[in-house]
């Protein structure tokens, strides 16, 4: 374990400026989200500002909130797209550690000494599933605070978004997994980053154009995009426990695969 923890305090300290900014982006931008659903809600109102826009946005709107509230918007920021790719980039930097240690020599020089493949890899796994826990809580951290500066009618505390936060961290432990999986069969950084973003960006378009096409529609549930709903998790009483477990199962089936992998291939 003190290896591991070693392991892991390097790729922290590699991208500490990164993951600071990240984390004081992420609360800044909750905290704006509502300030900005407050003044719409206090104006001429979401429902009327949405229906100035042209009918594709607003169906495009309408099919990602399922309800123009403010504690819908308020959740919103969970699965914003400006927080997405935040989060996701972070994620990708520390599921792609070992073919960037492979690309400047580092790996070898690692596994050299009596290291396990497993202990090694075992580093990269705690840093996917710390970031998938960490900056989720600061968005729900902005949400406490940006909550705590308005006065809404309507308004639910922070306390309802906590499903919202577990819905993300889920999301994103999914994609990690499979980004460890991808990583530990690429032999460059680079290579491994492409396909993972491209993996992600191909699961994200399924789950928007299923909306509109029912061509597309069985493919979305082979997307971890169709178990990820912040919004009515935190709106709703009942927890989606069956996507939450689903991105959870998705998590630990690619992380069993990466172990599988780093251990037999040929480095």
């Amino acid at each position: 374990m003190s290896m591991v923890r070693t392991l892991l305090g390097r790729q922290l300290w590699h991208l500490r400026w990164i993951l600071s900014a990240l984390m004081l982006g992420l609360v800044g931008f909750e905290m704006l989200v509502i300030h900005l659903a407050q003044a719409f809600d206090a104006g001429p109102g979401i429902d009327q500002l949405l229906g100035m826009l042209p009918q594709l946005l607003q169906d495009l709107v309408n099919s990602q909130i399922a309800t123009t509230t403010f504690p819908a918007f308020v959740a919103f920021g969970f699965m914003h797209p400006a927080a997405m790719v935040g989060c996701f980039a972070v994620l990708l930097m520390l599921a792609t550690t070992p073919p960037g240690d492979r690309d400047s020599g580092l790996l070898d020089l690692l596994l050299a000494r009596p290291l396990p493949r497993r202990t090694y890899l075992a580093a990269s796994v705690a840093g996917v599933v710390l970031a998938s826990l960490v900056l989720p809580c600061c968005i729900l951290l902005g949400c406490a605070l940006g909550l705590a500066t308005v006065e809404v009618e309507g308004q639910q505390p922070w306390t309802d978004y906590v499903p919202a936060c577990a819905q993300l961290s889920g999301l994103l432990l999914a994609f990690g997994g499979l980004g460890l999986a991808i990583a530990t069969t690429a032999r460059r950084r680079g290579t491994a980053i492409a396909r993972s973003v491209s993996l992600i960006l191909l699961c994200y378009a399924i789950d928007t154009l299923s909306r509109f096409s029912t061509l597309l529609g069985p493919l979305i549930w082979a997307t971890p995009f169709a178990y990820f709903d912040p919004i009515r998790a935190a709106l709703e009483p009942d927890f989606p426990w069956i996507g939450q477990l689903t991105l959870w199962g998705v998590f630990g089936l690619s992380t069993l695969l990466s172990f599988r992998r780093f251990e037999t291939r040929d480095l």
